[in-house]
């Protein structure tokens, strides 16, 4: 079997995704972000064609994210006032939050809205856009600060007037801070990321994050670098990326010592983001955390549409560690889900090193495979998981699941139906797969193209 003739991809030139670091960024050639018109989803091909068996099966309902902006109460300061309002408050020694409300107003910053402990921001029908200049403040700095509460509004990034080549330009920034909400509100336009948790030598805890919508920001919708629990429920990560990496949402510590612990996904979308939906690329060095990384009941969709490489996809997983993904919809990306143990500059040892699990998760209509394995982790389990009519692009023919490198991946109970190929094509050196009451039925080459791995099917 070659892989060459799916047009797969050279197995040696494995692409580099760059860190959240001011470094210069190595692209996959094969995206092509709009940029004649910044924040927008370039189109979807129009010469996609039908898998020749499409399955008709009924995906799993997946409640859709409970996302509302909050209302305004009523009153409040002019948003120009802030910054006195906040001078004008006594020093915080912890207890309840001092609730500042703001009048529903258009307001323009022209240097970042620091936000001291212990403050409780009702911005809710305000728009606050960025007139900062230079090429690294945040149009919102929670620094160094504590039991901070921002409601509502609209915190708008002004990316399309910034001229200066930036990636750190965030509408929110969230640094070394303890017990901070963001709920309510809308993050956009920035010429970074619209909501930014973590750094390398600051990192977050206790941050939640609800009700939000991140869009037509730069580079992701939301970036977590060192965070230890974060809980994000019922937001929307839509529209982003102009430069790389172009996720909705990335986790990307810096450093060995940046934690990425107990963090939450739950009824979230991630829709029609330039090049990944979801995407994970943890540093060489990170521990295993067995599920330090959970999303549930979460819509992946639209994402690297106008897209065609290999790292494109509604999910990429680059050295994952411990991220589970249960309850969730993946449909309608340029690939499913991208699984790869290590990137070029990486040691050998990075080979089969993390953990990903996979459990009750449809993935459907992908433009080429559902699940592409590129190389192997230490484990990876996928059980009551259907990947349904993949290779819905015209003229190429891919497979629903796609084994590289790897061993130690079991799969039960799962489906893998109405692709171009076969149900599920392994490489020569994949070893330890194993499949249990799997059904590959209803692909147009047939069920397995496996001759020479090692994959052991129990009924």
């Amino acid at each position: 079997m070659s892989l060459d003739r799916r047009s797969l991809l050279g197995l040696g030139a494995l692409i580099t995704l760059t860190g959240c670091t001011g470094t210069p960024l190595e692209l996959d050639p094969s995206v092509r972000p709009n940029t004649a018109s910044p924040g927008v989803q370039p189109p979807s091909p129009t010469s996609a064609s039908p898998s020749p068996t499409p399955t008709g099966l009924q995906l799993r309902t997946v409640p859709a994210p409970r996302f509302a902006l909050a209302k305004a109460p009523g009153g409040g300061i002019d948003g120009n006032r802030l910054d006195r309002a906040f001078a004008a408050l006594p020093a915080y020694s912890g207890g309840a939050q001092r609730r500042i409300v703001v009048k529903p107003g258009t307001y323009y910053r022209s240097k970042p809205l620091v936000i001291p402990s212990g403050v409780h921001l009702v911005a809710a029908g305000s728009t606050f856009i960025s007139r900062i200049p230079g090429a690294q403040d945040a149009l919102v700095a929670i620094d160094n600060a504590n039991d901070i509460t921002v409601e509502g509004g609209t915190w708008d990034g002004n990316g399309d007037a910034v001229k200066i080549k930036t990636e750190w330009k965030h509408a929110i920034r969230v640094q070394n801070s303890r017990r901070i909400t963001l709920t309510g509100l809308i993050a956009q336009k920035a010429k970074g990321d619209g909501i930014y948790v973590g750094a390398l030598t600051w990192p977050c805890h206790d941050v939640t994050i609800t009700s939000v919508k991140c869009r037509k920001n730069y580079r992701n919708g939301m970036s977590i670098t060192g965070c230890s629990g974060l809980t994000c429920t019922d937001s929307i990560f839509t529209a982003n990326g102009i430069i790389s990496p172009m996720a909705g949402a990335d986790i990307e510590p810096h450093d060995p010592a940046a934690p990425i612990r107990d963090i939450r996904f739950t009824r979230c979308a991630f829709t029609k983001n330039s090049a990944r939906g979801f995407l994970m690329v943890m540093d060489p060095g990170n521990p295993e955390i067995p599920g330090s990384v959970r999303l549930d009941k979460c819509t992946i969709e639209q994402n690297a549409t106008d897209a065609t490489g290999y790292l494109s996809a509604g999910m990429t997983l680059i050295r994952p560690r411990g991220i589970r993904i249960t309850n969730t919809v993946v449909r309608d990306n340029n690939i499913g889900i991208v699984v790869q143990s290590r990137r070029e500059k990486d040691p050998a040892s990075q080979f089969g090193r993390g953990t990903v699990e996979l459990k009750g998760v449809d993935v459907a209509s992908s433009n080429r495979q559902g699940l592409l394995v590129l190389q192997g982790v230490r484990r990876l389990t996928v059980t009551d998981t259907r990947f349904l009519d993949s290779s819905r692009t015209g003229g190429d023919e891919y497979s629903g699941v796609t084994l590289t490198n790897g061993s130690n991946m079991d799969f039960t109970d799962c489906v893998s139906s109405g692709a171009r190929l076969f149900g599920l094509e392994a490489e020569d050196d994949v070893r330890g797969v194993t499949l249990t009451r799997c059904d590959l039925s209803g692909n147009g080459k047939g069920e397995i193209d496996a001759p020479k791995s090692g994959v052991k099917v129990v009924q």
